[in-house]
């Protein structure tokens, strides 16, 4: 598995929401050897989104992959992030017009391009929160055909951590 990106929950701004601190990291398998697996559910076997905390990783790192700086979560400025239309259903919301923003963003609604896929917890069956929305990026490496990755979290077990994605 190769190392994508990480963040560090500790350093984000104070009126972030709180997802329980520590260190995001995520790792996605590009070689020939995971082809077929899938890689875009957050379950599959292609990638993995671990969390570290003071104390050391609660998931073994993947052997061999290359450490890096932390990605540092910052803000330009606030914006206004809507639902996805279809978030505006689910949650029961009347306007579906009011437009989600789109690009890498910590927290906030995030921008699902075939539908909302929402990951249950492994331990607990609750559907898990959203963390982290990814773009494709030329720096980081990140390519989802067009698309967005996803990093989500369970609310009531925040080291159980899921990361899919899907494109247009």
């Amino acid at each position: 598995m190769e190392f994508h990106m990480q963040c560090d929950l500790d350093a984000v701004p104070e009126k972030a929401p709180d997802f329980g601190g520590g260190m995001i990291r995520l790792f996605y398998c590009l070689s020939d050897e995971c082809a077929g697996m899938g890689g875009w559910d957050a379950a599959d076997p292609q990638n993995m989104a671990i969390m570290l905390r003071g104390d050391g990783a609660l998931r073994e790192t993947p052997e061999g992959a290359e450490i890096l700086p932390a990605l540092q979560v910052t803000w330009e400025r606030p914006v206004a992030d809507y639902p996805h239309n279809e978030d505006h259903r689910i949650e029961g919301l009347e306007n579906p017009w009011d437009y989600n923003v789109h690009g890498q963003k910590f927290a906030g609604w995030p921008n699902w391009y075939q539908g909302p896929e929402r990951p249950d917890c492994p331990q607990c069956g609750m559907t898990m929160r959203h963390v982290l929305q990814l773009v494709d990026d030329p720096q980081t490496g990140f390519n989802f055909g067009g698309g967005t990755g996803h990093i989500t979290q369970c609310p009531d077990h925040p080291d159980e951590l899921g990361f899919g994605w899907a494109c247009g």
